[in-house]
């Protein structure tokens, strides 16, 4: 089991990655983000983001489904001092990967 103190600043280290499709964004938002722009392609497409894209819910989430899958056992305290960079939407086909 890894602890907060064994993390090293300036230490990253590819811990997975997931590929993000068109019917998981939408399940997803029907459920937990149900604004339009991430259910309906037509509205998305005049939206800000220009298209479809997962929430920033759902790209969490995938944060923590990535950790887990990864099998790497990490000591967590209400994930204190997490840090999360959203840089770009996530659309359908994209894969999210997670740097630790």
């Amino acid at each position: 089991m890894r602890f907060y103190e064994d993390f090293h600043v300036g230490v990253a280290r590819e811990v997975g990655s997931h590929e993000v499709t068109r019917d998981e964004i939408v399940d997803f938002a029907r459920q937990w983000d149900p604004r339009p722009f991430h259910l309906d392609e037509e509205v998305a497409a005049r939206s800000v983001f220009g298209s479809l894209s997962a929430s920033s819910c759902h790209t969490y989430a995938l944060t923590a489904r990535i950790t887990f899958e990864s099998g790497d056992d990490v000591a967590a305290a209400a994930n204190l001092k997490t840090e999360l960079q959203f840089p770009s939407p996530v659309r359908p086909g994209d894969r999210v990967t997670l740097v630790s």
